[in-house]
């Protein structure tokens, strides 16, 4: 969803979403959705392949170059901040994070590293606190990677590298 359409509904819970037999999702109560133009979906999208496939040194230099603003003063200490985090993170099932932690997280490296963040990943952040509920319920031990590589590859039209390839089916199509 927001990878593909540019969209973001930061209410998502089980009383606003409605899966129909025929895999449609209908969303109620649309009040926090947001849209991401075409420069930020991409940099989400370009974000999103850097962490999936555990390139902290990628993440790092990403951040920096599109953030709002920045004023790090020691490079080094912020790439190893973000590489140490995207490792830590990589191949974890929903069962081994808590979100809000995660998010903490890379509050805290952007923080101490003096990195203002782009704006639009605030409402990211926010619909990915609140997905995570849903994940829960439906597949708590879903691996995120499984799941958000085959997206991003096909936008991307690159191959998922081989040393990334899950053994683990996902259940969810990647063409859908």
């Amino acid at each position: 969803m927001i990878y593909e359409d540019g969209l973001i509904h930061a209410d998502l819970h089980p009383g606003n979403v409605i899966f129909q037999e025929n895999n449609n999702i209908v969303m109620l109560d649309v009040g926090m959705v947001g849209v991401m133009d075409m420069d930020a979906r991409r940099r989400a999208v370009e974000s999103g392949w850097y962490a999936f496939t555990n390139d902290g040194k990628a993440v790092a230099k990403f951040t920096m170059e599109n953030a709002e603003r920045h004023d790090i003063r020691d490079y080094a200490a912020f790439e190893k901040d973000v590489v140490e985090f995207v490792d830590y993170m990589y191949g974890k099932k929903l069962t081994e994070i808590q979100p809000a932690q995660v998010i903490g997280s890379i509050f805290n490296i952007m923080r101490r590293h003096r990195v203002k963040a782009d704006r639009s990943y605030t409402m990211i952040n926010v619909t990915m606190l609140v997905g995570e509920g849903i994940a829960r319920q439906l597949d708590p031990d879903v691996n995120i990677n499984a799941v958000a590589l085959p997206i991003l590859s096909r936008i991307l039209g690159q191959p998922i590298p081989k040393e990334h390839l899950s053994s683990e089916p996902s259940e969810i199509d990647a063409d859908a």
